[in-house]
C-alpha cells in the first residue's frame, strides 16, 4: 500500500499507540490510554532490568541480530546503553524502536500494540474498497495494516452487482463475521502469515437443464446452491459445479462467471440406458443382437457403435433410438427423457429374393408418390439434421409424424397421392409449414429454410 494510505490508517489511532507506548517510565508507571492499560496481557512481575510485552503476545524481540526472547519478555542484567529493538510476529507488521537503559534501573516499556497484515482481494478484481465507511484510493488487491486493538468492516463494490461485505474483522485474532449469503475466501499466506480476505461478487443466473429438477452444488465445498429452472446466485470467477439427479450420472460443470456473463446457462445430464432387441412374436423375447445405429433427439444426431444387449450412455432428453438387424425391418423406438430400459421389438422380413416381382414394383411406384425435402438454416444455408417432419393428411384429417431429417438435412418418404400440409420443427428454430399435393408416380423435391428463435 502507498505510504499516504498507511498514514490514513495510522491516523485512526491504534497504531499510533504502538509508537507512543515505546515511551518509558522509570518509575514503572505506564502513561497510555485506558484501553491499552485494560488489555488482557501479562503484567510486569519478578526481578528484571527491562520488561516488554505486546498485544497480542508471542512476538519475538531482537537486537543487533541477536534474539532476546519472546513477549512477555523480562530481560535481566542488561548493560547501560542504547539498544535498537525489532519486534516481530508472523502475520503482523514489524516494529523498530530504540531504548536507552542505565544499569540498576527497572525499565518497564508500555504495551506495544501490533498491527496485523491483511490483503483484501475480490473476484473479479479492481473493486472499490471501503473500510469502516472510509473509501480507499486503491482498488483490489489492497494491502492493509490494522492495529490489533481494533475491529473493522469491509465493503467491496463493483458496478452492476451487489456489494460484498465482511464485518467484525478482529485484527488481534483474525476472526470475522461472514454475513449470510456472502462468499469469502479467508486464509493466511504460509510464507509471511498475512491474512487474505477475498470476497466474491455474485450474479443471478438462470440455470436450465435436461432433464429438469437437477440439484446444483459447488463441487469444492459440496454446498447446495439450488435446483435447475430457477435463478441461482453464482459466485463470479471459475468454479466447478456438481449436477445431480437420482437415476442420472453425476456431472461436473466448470463455469467462469463474470460481471457481464450471459444471464442463463444450459446443460444436459446423461443416463445409462439398457437396450435389448427381440423378434416380434417371440414370447421369450430373446435378444437378436441388433446393431444400435444412432440416437436422434432433434437438435443432434449421435451415431453409435453398439450391439444389443448393451448399456449405452444417452442424454436425459426424449429421442429416437434406431436399431438394425439382418432379416428384420429397420426400427426406431422413442425413448423418454428419464427412461432407463428399452426393449425394442423388430419385425422379421423375408429374404430379399422373395420380396416382390418387378411388375409389382412398377405398379407400386405408379400408385404412390415420393417427397424429398432438404432443410437448411436460413442464415448459414447449412443443413439441419434431426428436424421433425409432420404431415397433416387432409383426406383423413389427422397428423402423422413421418420422421426426421438425416445428418445431411434430407428427409425422404414414399407416400400415397393426396393433399398434405407438412410441418417442420426443430429445437432452437421457428416452426415452418408447407402445403403440397402429391400425385401418383411423382417425386416432389423442395427445400425448407428455418429461422432461429
Amino acid at each position: 500500500m502507498k505510504s499516504r494510505k498507511k498514514a490514513l490508517l495510522i491516523s485512526l489511532g491504534a497504531v499510533a499507540i504502538a509508537i507512543i507506548t515505546m515511551l518509558v517510565s522509570r518509575t514503572g508507571v505506564q502513561k497510555d490510554e485506558k484501553r491499552v492499560l485494560d488489555l488482557d496481557i501479562t503484567q510486569p512481575h519478578g526481578d528484571y532490568s527491562v520488561w516488554l510485552n505486546t498485544y497480542p503476545e508471542g512476538a519475538e524481540v531482537s537486537s543487533m541480530d541477536s534474539v532476546l526472547g519472546v513477549t512477555p519478555l523480562a530481560i535481566s542484567e542488561l548493560a547501560s546503553g542504547e539498544y535498537k529493538l525489532r519486534i516481530s510476529k508472523i502475520g503482523f507488521a514489524d516494529i523498530d524502536t530504540t531504548i536507552s537503559f542505565e544499569s540498576g534501573d527497572a525499565l518497564t516499556i508500555a504495551p506495544v500494540v501490533l498491527s496485523r497484515l491483511f490483503r483484501v482481494d475480490s473476484e473479479p478484481q479492481s473493486a472499490r474498497v471501503t473500510v469502516n465507511g472510509r473509501k480507499l484510493d486503491d482498488r483490489t488487491p489492497v494491502d492493509l495494516e490494522w492495529p490489533a486493538v481494533d475491529t473493522f468492516t469491509i465493503e467491496l463494490k463493483h458496478d452492476g452487482v451487489e456489494s460484498a461485505w465482511l464485518s467484525a474483522v478482529d485484527a488481534a485474532t483474525g476472526s470475522q463475521n461472514v454475513p449470510l449469503g456472502q462468499i469469502w475466501d479467508i486464509y493466511e499466506y504460509p510464507e509471511h502469515g498475512a491474512r487474505l480476505l477475498k470476497g466474491y461478487f455474485q450474479r443471478s443466473v438462470l440455470v436450465n437443464s435436461t432433464p429438469l429438477g437437477v440439484s446444483v452444488s459447488i463441487a469444492e465445498t459440496d454446498s447446495l446452491i439450488g435446483m435447475t429452472g430457477e435463478l441461482l446466485l453464482l459466485p463470479c470467477g471459475k468454479n466447478e459445479y456438481r449436477l445431480s439427479k437420482v437415476g442420472f450420472l453425476d456431472t461436473a460443470m466448470t463455469c467462469d462467471i463474470g460481471i457481464e456473463q450471459p444471464s442463463s446457462i444450459d446443460f444436459t445430464l446423461n443416463r445409462e440406458l439398457h437396450v435389448s432387441a427381440y423378434a416380434l412374436g417371440d414370447a421369450q423375447r430373446s435378444d437378436i443382437n441388433a446393431d444400435i445405429v444412432k440416437a436422434d433427439r432433434g437438435i443432434r444426431v449421435e451415431f453409435l457403435d453398439a450391439v444389443t444387449p448393451s448399456v449405452i450412455i444417452l442424454p436425459g432428453a426424449e429421442q429416437r433410438l434406431y436399431v438394425r438387424a439382418e432379416g428384420f425391418a429397420d426400427t426406431f423406438a422413442v425413448i423418454s427423457a428419464d427412461q432407463k430400459l428399452a426393449e425394442i421389438g423388430m419385425r422379421a422380413v423375408p429374404d430379399s429374393t422373395e420380396l416382390v416381382e418387378e411388375p409389382a414394383v412398377r405398379a407400386e411406384v405408379n400408385n404412390e408418390g415420393k417427397i424429398v425435402v432438404r432443410v437448411l438454416d436460413k442464415k448459414t444455408k447449412l443443413p439441419i439434421p434431426g428436424v421433425d417432419v409432420i404431415a397433416e393428411i387432409k383426406s383423413e384429417d389427422r397428423l402423422v409424424l413421418l420422421g426426421a431429417t438425416d445428418s445431411s438435412g434430407i428427409f425422404t418418404q414414399v407416400m400415397k397421392p393426396g393433399k398434405y400440409d407438412f410441418r417442420f420443427t426443430a429445437r432452437g428454430y421457428k416452426k415452418s409449414e408447407k402445403g403440397h399435393r402429391l400425385k401418383a408416380g411423382e417425386v416432389k423435391r423442395f427445400d425448407i429454410s428455418l429461422k432461429r428463435d
